[in-house]
């Protein structure tokens, strides 16, 4: 894959995931347009950063090819300058960014996310962008060589969830 290629590809991956549905919180969560929340099975927790198992944020994919890490730079490097980018009625994409091998979507949430719930809507959102970007060819070709995808979401109260895409079956 080209310098150019790769480049295309995180910016493809990127919209793919933005546009192509699985950024959708107001979906994910049930949220209304207006913000109301679904009622929390249990008492409001507070801020949290939930990654997911054990509560502790996602550690980097260490970078396997240097040559692949520097052109992921590159790219996130040029798709940055494009932000912030409207995602839906309450999520925009305002970072990119790389680590080693692994690209990095800063997502800011505009509601607060039901703090008791972001366990759900985290796994909910992971299995979205699991399949999305697997489905999408670019993506999934860049995941194969190496990269993986980081999504960090935050709201307006701090808390906070990601997922990562960091393999593609097949």
């Amino acid at each position: 894959m080209t310098r150019s290629a790769i480049r295309t590809a995180i910016g493809i991956a990127a919209l793919a995931v933005a546009l192509g549905g699985c950024d959708q919180l107001r979906e994910i969560t049930g949220m209304s347009e207006n913000g109301a929340a679904p009622a929390a099975n249990s008492a409001d927790s507070g801020n949290v950063a939930l990654a997911g198992a054990g509560d502790k944020p996602m550690v980097p994919v260490t970078p396997a090819d240097p040559a692949l890490a520097s052109q992921i730079a590159a790219a996130a490097t040029e798709l940055n300058q494009r932000t912030p980018m409207t995602v839906d009625a309450i999520t925009s994409l305002t970072g990119v960014r790389a680590q080693g091998t692994e690209i990095i979507y800063d997502m800011a949430v505009s509601q607060d996310l039901p703090s008791a719930q972001i366990e759900t809507i985290r796994q909910t959102a992971q299995a979205a962008n699991q399949t999305n970007l697997c489905r999408d060819p670019n993506a999934s070709r860049l995941i194969r060589m190496g990269a993986s995808m980081n999504h960090h979401y935050t709201d307006p109260t701090g808390d906070r969830f990601e997922t990562r895409v960091a393999t593609c079956p097949g």
